[in-house]
Protein backbone atom coordinates (compact mmCIF):
# COMPACT_ATOMS: atom_id res chain seq x y z
CA UNK A 1 0.00 0.00 0.00
CA UNK A 2 2.71 2.26 0.84
CA UNK A 3 4.40 1.99 -2.45
CA UNK A 4 1.19 2.63 -4.03
CA UNK A 5 0.56 6.27 -2.41
CA UNK A 6 4.06 7.17 -2.83
CA UNK A 7 3.40 6.48 -6.95
CA UNK A 8 0.12 8.85 -6.45
CA UNK A 9 1.94 11.48 -5.07
CA UNK A 10 5.37 11.32 -7.08
CA UNK A 11 2.11 11.36 -10.30
CA UNK A 12 0.43 14.44 -9.09
CA UNK A 13 3.78 15.99 -8.37
CA UNK A 14 5.01 15.60 -11.59
CA UNK A 15 1.20 16.97 -12.92
CA UNK A 16 1.41 19.89 -10.68
CA UNK A 17 4.72 20.49 -12.35
CA UNK A 18 3.57 20.74 -15.75
CA UNK A 19 0.84 22.85 -15.11
CA UNK A 20 2.70 25.25 -13.47
CA UNK A 21 5.36 25.27 -16.16
CA UNK A 22 2.50 25.73 -18.72
CA UNK A 23 1.15 28.52 -16.44
CA UNK A 24 4.50 30.24 -16.33
CA UNK A 25 5.25 30.27 -20.01
CA UNK A 26 1.32 31.71 -20.54
CA UNK A 27 2.50 34.76 -18.16
CA UNK A 28 5.70 35.03 -19.92
CA UNK A 29 4.23 35.18 -23.24
CA UNK A 30 1.67 37.70 -22.34
CA UNK A 31 4.80 39.69 -20.77
CA UNK A 32 6.83 39.53 -24.03
CA UNK A 33 3.40 40.67 -26.25
CA UNK A 34 2.63 43.02 -24.63
CA UNK A 35 6.01 45.43 -25.29
CA UNK A 36 5.80 43.96 -28.69
CA UNK A 37 2.99 45.52 -29.21
CA UNK A 38 3.38 48.89 -27.62
CA UNK A 39 6.75 48.47 -29.90
CA UNK A 40 4.95 48.85 -33.16
CA UNK A 41 2.28 51.28 -31.78
CA UNK A 42 4.77 53.89 -31.20
CA UNK A 43 6.32 53.15 -34.81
Amino acid sequence: MLKVTNKLKFVKIIIMIKAFNHYCRKITRGFVKTPIKNKEQKR
